[in-house]
């Protein structure tokens, strides 16, 4: 399988563009409808369908219904051309093709986990279940997921799920025959999830300084695989994202950092690195969409990193200067409002866990002493390698009763939580478990994502210090809290 080789010879003579929620003042053939009947406990449930969002990795809203009783909702949505997005209903979702003017019927088998479709649509759409059901089924090789297998295994086992993949393909479509433009989004669809199953397993074994000089030649040449394409950069490809960023990270911020980086180089790094990337991108020769989508992609990433300061200021005012126009700019500006609503100052979004002895304790109760919040999982290797620093950093405050460390934890398994708190790692202070509802609440109130680690820093007034606290191994974390004891 030449997988490169075949990514360059793909070319696409449409154009795809962003939609939005339904507009009275669209023409009817702009409107998608998706007519639902359910089986299965439906009581409670919910019907959205998304579109994953390049810029800033989370996924827009673009229609939402509850089902009623008896297993039925009705979508409607507005858009002028075609995209990928996504159906979910409670944990059942499938990748969606739409088009202006569809007008589909699922059927939807809660119990057996199963999605028909019937109406205009309707082929491309089952092609994506169908599909998924194969890729499931052929990711597993010597009876392990091929992600967790050795690397040569690995290149096996992702060889022989891209011919299941390429071979259904060649099936599905000589039975139903596709738009050619379609068909042809539908196979760069499984080729780029061939180079996301790469790329993710030359990170996860190969992304150390110390380990990515061994990555065999074959597992090299797919993570170098690049080629630019307006049509799939404007389609909601999550893959094709996936390899821009996979590129971006290696050309753009990777290079700065060096093997013997110390924690402390390491943050200092981050803060000056965005504008340097900036730079680096604005000296490139990538055509104008790419060129705007590496911006927005850094500018989004320092907002994310370093919240508002004077130097993300400076990047989302000239990117607002050369690209007024960029479907980017509304994304960016729509973060940068987010985090004004973390500034300093602010009101501390108040949530609650549970303590190891099963009571509750929520942030506004320790209102009235400093609260130094470290969000974190016993499966995060990045958090626990912060415990020892964070031990150090308490026992600068022994003696003070104005000070507080609550480490909150996002572990879904409670008992190896517990267990992790019994031995000599885990540092003293104020535990608890969040529940899936609570991370929820403060990846929202907090502008935070939903990785780990994280530092809030929250005053006696209960008011938000920062959401971007230093981390224990910065040197910074004691300077920051003692400020706020004067």
């Amino acid at each position: 399988m030449k997988t490169s080789l075949l990514f360059f010879f793909l070319t696409f003579c449409f154009g795809i563009g962003c939609f939005a929620q339904n507009e009275n003042n669209l023409p009817a053939s702009s409107t998608v409808q998706i007519s639902l009947k359910i089986t299965g406990r439906t009581q409670g449930l919910s019907v959205f369908i998304t579109k994953f969002n390049s810029i800033n990795y989370r996924r827009d809203t673009l229609a939402g219904s509850q089902i009623n009783s008896s297993g039925n909702a009705v979508l409607l949505l507005s858009l002028t051309k075609p995209t990928f997005a996504e159906i979910r209903i409670g944990t059942k979702k499938t990748d969606l093709y739409l088009s202006p003017g569809d007008n589909l019927r699922l059927e939807v088998d809660l119990l057996n986990t199963n999605f028909t479709f019937s109406g205009k649509g309707a082929e491309a759409n089952n092609y994506l279940w169908q599909s998924a059901v194969i890729q499931k089924k052929s990711s597993r090789f010597k009876n392990q997921d091929i992600i967790e297998l050795e690397a040569n295994d690995f290149i096996i086992g992702l060889d022989t799920m891209a011919k299941a993949m390429n071979t259904f393909y060649a099936r599905y479509t000589s039975k139903h025959p596709l738009p050619k433009n379609v068909s042809t989004l539908l196979k760069a669809n499984n080729e780029l999830l061939v180079l996301a199953f790469a790329q993710n397993y030359a990170d996860a074994y190969f992304g150390s300084f110390a380990t990515k000089d061994k990555m065999p030649i074959r597992l090299k040449e797919l993570t170098n695989t690049l080629f630019f394409d307006t049509t799939l950069l404007y389609s909601g490809l999550i893959n094709y994202t996936g390899m821009l960023d996979y590129y971006y990270r290696q050309k753009f911020y990777n290079p700065f950092f060096k093997p013997t980086d110390t924690p402390q180089k390491i943050d200092s790094i981050r803060h000056i690195l965005p504008q340097a990337a900036h730079a680096n991108i604005q000296k490139s020769t990538f055509a104008p969409p790419f060129k705007a989508f590496f911006l927005a992609r850094n500018i989004d990433e320092a907002l994310e990193t370093l919240g508002i300061i004077p130097a993300t200021d400076s990047l989302l005012t000239d990117f607002k200067t050369h690209y007024g126009t960029s479907p980017y700019l509304p994304v960016l500006q729509k973060s940068y409002a987010k985090w004004l609503s973390v500034a300093s100052g602010t009101t501390a979004h108040d949530f609650t866990g549970e303590t190891p002895d099963g009571k509750q304790l929520s942030l506004s109760s320790l209102k009235g002493k400093v609260v130094y919040v470290d969000m974190w999982a016993t499966w995060c290797g990045p958090c626990r390698a912060e415990f020892p620093w964070a031990k150090e950093l308490k026992k600068q405050f022994e003696g003070i009763n104005e000070v507080v460390f609550l480490y909150a934890s996002v572990d879904g398994d409670p008992n190896a939580w517990g267990k992790f708190l019994k031995t000599a790692n885990s540092p003293e202070g104020i535990h608890i478990r969040l529940s899936p509802i609570e991370q929820r609440k403060i990846d929202e109130g907090y502008q935070c994502g939903g990785g780990v680690p994280k530092y809030f820093l929250i005053d006696q007034q209960g008011k938000i210090v920062s959401t971007l606290a230093p981390r224990p191994s910065s040197g910074k974390a004691e300077e920051a809290i003692r400020a706020l004891l004067k």
